[in-house]
């Protein structure tokens, strides 16, 4: 799955100039917790989060002036009290093109820390992938497969082969009605866990029954 197929197309984004208080009224009416900002080209230049709006003076206690206050301490104060939004956005925009694999999206997720991605096509936002529809794109399906035993049997057994390395000619395999039974090998644990998720993602298997 690619991250054309995640995202949400025409996403809301905010202009530069428009005002910290408008961004936060979009987010509230569109029910979503962050913003692509747009520059008057309509580039897309970073992005306002509601982390960078937890940051505000109006929700947080003033800032204690330091001895010696340096560009950390002058950066904080005009994130925290600045209207504008191109003051208070975070300018280290983190994007996937519309070719990125959900693999891709996810690690740039994690290695960067954010919570949704825009999706940029030759410099055009196309779209925004959030975790919301990670989550959605991860969500355990069952597999159409054929009816009767000997199609369920080759289904879990290529399965098995396929995703954990688990080669039919080690063990016993019937299909019993809906319940597939499994024994002639001594599996461990986890081996038990993994084959039963297996068997639990395909169409037509109600369970599966493992005996050592």
């Amino acid at each position: 799955m690619l991250a054309q197929d995640l995202m949400t197309k025409s996403p809301v984004t905010v202009n530069e100039q428009s005002s910290v208080k408008h961004a936060v009224e979009l987010m509230v009416r569109h029910g979503i917790s962050g913003l692509p900002v747009v520059n008057d080209e309509g580039v897309t230049s970073g992005m306002l989060t509601e982390g960078d709006i937890l940051k505000r003076s109006e929700l947080n206690r003033a800032l204690v002036v330091p001895d010696n206050p340096d560009d950390d301490f002058y950066r904080s104060y005009v994130q925290a009290h600045a209207t504008m939004v191109a003051d208070c956005m975070s300018r280290d925009l983190a994007s996937v093109p519309p070719s990125a694999s959900l693999a891709q999206v996810v690690g740039l997720m994690r290695n960067k820390g954010v919570k949704r991605l825009p999706v940029i096509d030759n410099g055009t936002l196309v779209g925004i992938v959030s975790r919301k529809d990670v989550f959605k794109a991860i969500t355990p399906s069952r597999e159409n497969v054929a009816s009767g035993g000997d199609a369920l049997r080759l289904a879990l057994s290529t399965r098995l082969r396929s995703e954990l390395g688990i080669d039919l000619g080690t063990f016993d395999l019937r299909i019993n009605g809906s319940l597939a039974e499994i024994s002639g090998n001594p599996f461990s644990e986890y081996q038990r866990k993994a084959m039963r998720v297996v068997a639990e993602s395909i169409s037509g298997l109600s369970g599966i029954k493992i005996a050592n």
